[in-house]
């Protein structure tokens, strides 16, 4: 039976979140490893997959471990293949400079988010010039 160790858990900060060091394969495949995740984003409320790099299936096969994924919002752009994952891109004029959630105005707010960030700079103006465009994410809510 996987445990939450099993994930290979690393605390980021002393208060929230935590790196998961198992393979994607594993937690979309394995219902105690998943059970496990579901227990971790309990303990650390923010789960950060470093470099696990999700196809849009897979972030929503992810978010579906924390339950049933969400449509994006009407007036939010969705990836052309899956309606469910919202894709947020600066070169569309979106910003996603600021991490936040949606929703926690709604009677029942998803308990989760899976965000994949594709690119991300700092938004600071450096000595050679203006910055580097703000990332692009992409978010299945479940």
């Amino acid at each position: 039976m996987t445990t939450m160790t099993d994930l290979d858990l690393t605390p980021l900060t002393g208060r929230i979140a935590a790196e998961v060091g198992a393979p994607l394969d594993l937690l979309l495949t394995d219902e105690s490893a998943q059970a496990a995740l579901r227990d971790a984003l309990v303990e650390h409320q923010v789960l950060v997959l470093r470099g696990a790099a999700p196809s849009p299936e897979q972030q929503i096969a992810l978010a579906e471990v924390f339950g049933t994924p969400e449509p994006p919002q009407p007036q939010n752009p969705r990836h052309p293949d899956h309606d469910l994952v919202c894709v947020f891109d600066s070169a569309g004029g979106y910003k996603a400079d600021r991490w936040h959630t949606d929703e926690t105005f709604t009677e029942n707010p998803s308990p989760a988010r899976c965000w994949r960030c594709r690119s991300a700079h700092p938004p600071a103006v450096t000595p050679s010039g203006p910055a580097p465009p703000p990332p692009t994410t992409s978010c299945p809510t479940a």
